[in-house]
């Protein structure tokens, strides 16, 4: 499948209705002459009909234009709120005469193309300045207090925390990467720095954690399974033994709860652990470790 280059210089957006008859030549025209751009660059187009339920994506690669059509069945398409600044082009004061008969031209109109702007990742210090104040008699000296912070005497904000978590467990990326990411804007956190701060962080959302773990217990139905997952430098175990992720996934239909729990084994205790309470359906891949709770919670299984 074909597909831009991540690194695109612009992505373009085509504010004004556009014909869904038009065809890859008709948009390219649009291009040219509504956007004044260059159809031939590498850049995206995103064109949105009068209904706001389709849209056309045009893309020049290498050799031939690409085109993407997509059709939304309940939503409709909306443009980012978050416009950039407006950057005025006029022409010069020596350009501004006609080129019949010399008077000086007036402005009639604008012509706008939108192009959407990305501000990369920084870092900046915030530095808590702590107000002291003391009394005449020597007796008595106060400091203004520090606000509760994630992880007390950490150069770690809020905001650096919840980066480095969403990169790591949302994006995919590992933290030996954003080491890197980090040292090439000027910054050095080792990996075990951010290692330590993610284990600390785990501890914060654990009351969230609990409350989720309520109600998945709370509704009939449960999926559970568990997968192989290989710890180094786990204490008491080689490297190259097995450890295991539990997943279980229930709650309410629309807002469903997924959660994962580590456990170096695989025996029945662990099922009965975090079905502890549990009234209802499960749903297993057959695996006879479920056994012993199903009949000690007088579960009905649905393999």
């Amino acid at each position: 499948m074909m597909r831009p280059s991540n690194d695109l210089p612009a992505v373009y957006l085509c504010r004004d209705v556009v014909d869904f008859r038009k065809g890859i030549n008709g948009l390219a025209i649009l291009v040219e002459e509504d956007l004044q751009r260059d159809p031939f660059s590498e850049q995206l187009v995103v064109f949105c009909n009068r209904r706001r339920d389709k849209v056309k994506i045009l893309y020049w690669e290498r050799r031939g234009f690409c085109m993407w059509q997509k059709r939304f069945e309940k939503a409709r398409f909306k443009w980012p709120r978050q416009v950039a600044s407006d950057v005025i082009h006029e022409l010069p004061e020596s350009q501004r005469h006609c080129n019949h008969d010399g008077r000086l031209l007036t402005e009639i109109g604008e012509v706008i193309s939108e192009q959407l702007d990305i501000i990369p990742a920084k870092i900046r210090v915030t530095r808590h300045i702590r107000k002291k104040y003391a009394c005449a008699c020597g007796q008595c000296i106060k400091t203004a207090p520090l606000p509760a912070q994630p992880i007390p005497k950490s150069m770690a904000s809020p905001g650096l925390l919840a980066h480095i978590t969403v990169l790591k467990y949302q994006n995919a990326l590992p933290l030996y990467r954003q080491e890197t990411i980090l040292q090439r804007i000027g910054v050095d956190i080792p990996r075990a720095t951010m290692a330590n701060w993610m284990i600390k962080a785990g501890q914060l959302v654990q009351p969230l954690i609990n409350l989720l773990q309520d109600r998945l217990l709370s509704h009939d139905i449960i999926q559970m399974d568990e997968t192989t997952v290989q710890v180094l430098k786990e204490s008491g175990k080689r490297a190259q033994s097995k450890s295991y992720l539990w997943l279980q996934r229930g709650g309410p239909p629309n807002q469903p709860v997924v959660l994962y729990h580590y456990d170096p084994g695989r025996g029945a205790g662990v099922a009965k652990r975090l079905l502890d309470g549990f009234k209802g359906y499960l749903q297993t891949d057959g695996y006879d470790g479920y056994n012993a709770v199903v009949a000690a919670n007088q579960l009905t299984p649905a393999s």
